[in-house]
């Protein structure tokens, strides 16, 4: 499944503002694991995917969530968030399969 990155909200932890963005990553899948690109860096494989129930994964900082309705007609919808000290972000992807 191939994943393109649609709409990012970045929260910051320490003063919980936002800031709403549209990204440019794209997140694939294949065997197990999660591969990351963007414009600016070659894509690298972030880890392993380990389903934590039925439509729930994680990987690394990332839960990634599929869900409905899909931004684009036609695709798949799945929801990212990534937590850790420094970041928080919640990224809506568009994928296809």
């Amino acid at each position: 499944m191939i994943c393109h990155a649609h709409l990012e909200t970045q929260i910051s932890p320490i003063t919980l503002d936002g800031t709403t963005s549209t990204p440019r990553e794209v997140y694939r899948f294949t065997n197990g694991d999660l591969f990351i690109s963007r414009p600016d860096r070659a894509e690298y494989r972030y880890g392993k995917v380990v389903e934590v129930e039925p439509g729930r994964f994680t990987s690394g900082h990332k839960t990634l969530i599929l869900s409905f309705p899909p931004p684009i007609p036609g695709t798949e919808r799945l929801l990212m968030v990534h937590s850790d000290v420094i970041d928080i972000r919640v990224t809506v992807f568009a994928c296809s399969r």
